[in-house]
């Protein structure tokens, strides 16, 4: 790409976001000359006034107003139409974009962050995706940029805490890939939609994200078919971000851990139950039955303010 600018399309999905958006957009500024940023907000009917916000404060970025309330995936591939990139036949035309950026609204950007991920992508014409180190407001890392693809037996390993107990074995620690050290960079299977930066060659030969997945899930499942595509997924320790995860699925803790669970079950359906006996088939589908329901008992017992989801979407409940 020798001196030329990088072009880089962001993709941010909404619903409640004016109190953590401004940051967001506001560090997006703050990337330097070397990548030249084209910004899609798609707003999944929110109801605080962030379509208002970004019009009136942020006019350089494009905003969308969702029809629906179609989850994650849906508002996501609203941004890649915008773009240009999955309606566009490769064969006859030029990809308008060098990279594009998947990010969430609650997170913050240093200065200058992206232009050494976008030279990693350069240099490394192998990868098809890249994640910084996602830290939390409390310096925490969130592990979901640094996750192993889930199979029943390291999803039992996580639920069962064998992770955290043992977290250096390979035998125990899948979920996260925590045998790995966080310092060091290195191929993962996943990481998190809340910041992937992926090369618009693999955005365009893998398609539209899944739809049937409204609020998680559908980052790994992305990742799966870059894997099966033929790209690797790189994590990168050198670049830290911001993340304040879970201030979404606090505003409706339950219908998103009603999502939570359910993403579970489309991925096992999709990808492991059409090889998987049937006993193990049941086995597995009645277990996250089951864990929905330890989990729902739980959150209904803790105050409406405490209730909690992981892994947080901005796209609120289900219309």
């Amino acid at each position: 790409m020798g001196l030329s600018r990088a072009r880089v399309g962001v993709a941010i999905v909404t619903y409640n976001s004016a109190g953590v958006l401004p940051v967001c957009l506001a560090s997006l500024r703050e990337q330097g000359p070397a990548v030249a940023l084209d910004t899609v907000v798609v707003d999944n009917g929110s109801r605080d006034g962030t379509p208002a916000l970004v019009r009136e404060r942020f006019p350089a970025v494009r905003l969308i107003e969702a029809p629906r309330n179609g989850g994650f995936s849906y508002g996501t591939n609203l941004a890649l139409r915008a773009l240009g990139l999955l309606d566009a036949a490769p064969a006859e035309q030029p990809l308008p974009l060098d990279y594009v950026l998947f990010l969430n609204p609650d997170t913050a950007l240093p200065a200058e962050a992206l232009p050494p991920l976008v030279a990693l992508l350069e240099r490394r014409p192998e990868l098809g995706a890249v994640s910084p180190l996602l830290v939390r407001a409390d310096g925490s890392p969130d592990w979901a940029c640094h996750r192993g693809f889930p199979s029943a037996w390291n999803a039992l390993c996580h639920v069962l805490g064998l992770d955290r107990c043992w977290p250096r074995r390979r035998l125990f620690g899948g979920y996260n890939l925590a045998y790995l050290p966080l310092d060091r960079a290195t191929v993962v299977d996943c990481v998190a939609g809340a910041f992937m930066l992926v090369r618009a060659e693999a955005v365009q030969r893998v398609g539209p994200w899944d739809e049937e997945y409204f609020a998680y899930g559908e980052d790994i499942d992305y990742c799966l078919r870059l894997r099966r595509a033929g790209w690797r997924v790189w994590y990168e320790p050198s670049v830290r971000v911001l993340h304040l995860k879970g201030a979404a699925s606090q505003q409706r803790s339950l219908p998103m851990l009603r999502e939570f669970y359910r993403a579970m079950l489309v991925y096992y359906r999709k990808h492991h139950a059409p090889g998987d006996p049937l006993p193990l088939r049941l086995a597995v589908s009645w277990g996250i039955r089951a864990l929905y329901a330890g989990e729902l008992l739980r959150q209904r017992a803790r105050p409406a303010g405490r209730r909690w989801v992981g892994a947080a979407r901005p796209v609120g409940p289900a219309k």
